[in-house]
């Protein structure tokens, strides 16, 4: 393999000040030696997830949990419509009244790659702080 494409590459990244706290406090409790390293772990940790939901064929049944700004909730309105064969049932309710934060809870069952192209989508949006699906059969 060419030396050039093993050595590490220096990018740059916008992180709120929050985040950036957070990253602080978890290099100390974790033991990680720099923020480089952490965020490696957690690119990798999301790549795997990708990687794993990507493997999965056929129907599948489970939910996905959103947390995201109330701003943007009519974009997660219009994905949430476009996919109303798989998308079952969701709850939403408003976290915080300072923060406008937003949580959905929406019950899926359906083509794993529906699923995937929905779950990408939602994911996406600008505004959505975090996004996770739990399987829970496949059929």
């Amino acid at each position: 393999m060419d030396k050039k494409k093993q050595e590490p590459k220096i990018i740059s990244i916008s992180l709120s000040e929050r985040n950036l706290q957070s990253i602080k406090e978890a290099l100390s409790d974790m033991g990680y030696m720099s923020r480089s390293e952490l965020i490696r772990d957690a690119v990798r940790y999301f790549l795997n997830e990708k990687i794993q939901l990507e493997k999965i064929k056929g129907p599948i049944e489970g939910i996905i949990t959103i947390l995201y700004d109330h701003t943007i909730v009519s974009k997660v309105s219009q994905i949430r419509h476009e996919y109303t064969h798989v998308l079952k049932s969701f709850m939403h309710s408003d976290f915080n009244a300072h923060t406008c934060s937003c949580c959905e809870v929406i019950l899926f069952s359906g083509e794993s790659s529906d699923i995937r192209e929905v779950f990408n989508k939602l994911r996406a949006i600008k505004g959505v702080g975090e996004a996770h699906i739990y399987i829970a059969s496949e059929q």
